[in-house]
């Protein structure tokens, strides 16, 4: 399971969110959920994040519509197989507003521990 904030919206909340995810996830409690639940947890948050998220629209996107559960190909919202993914992974991506670099420093100080 993934755990992570996505998008970074107002630039306010994109940079005061982390910090309580950060505790969270730090929690023992956290980490004991996890594992009565049978679950692999993997927190993210900000480039990171968005990294999985491509990942997962992609995964989760083609299988549907080639089981014909989605009308709507992937490719009319300009997603591409998980094998062609690139970063940003479509023009949305290309567009939109980058995390506030204090968003990833707190990221990099959350990785190196």
């Amino acid at each position: 399971m993934n755990v992570c904030i996505v998008g970074a919206g107002a630039i306010g909340v994109s940079v005061l969110l982390p910090r309580p995810f950060i505790f969270a996830v730090r929690q023992e409690r956290f980490a004991r959920g996890g594992l009565e639940r049978a679950m692999f947890l993997d927190p993210l948050f900000g480039v990171e994040s968005d990294k999985m998220m491509a990942r997962i629209e992609a995964a989760r996107s083609w299988p549907l519509y080639e089981a014909k559960v989605a009308v709507k190909s992937p490719t009319i919202f300009g997603i591409k197989r998980v094998g062609e993914l690139k970063w940003p992974p479509h023009k949305r991506g290309e567009l939109a507003r980058p995390w506030p670099e204090r968003v990833e420093a707190m990221w990099k100080e959350f990785t190196r521990r």
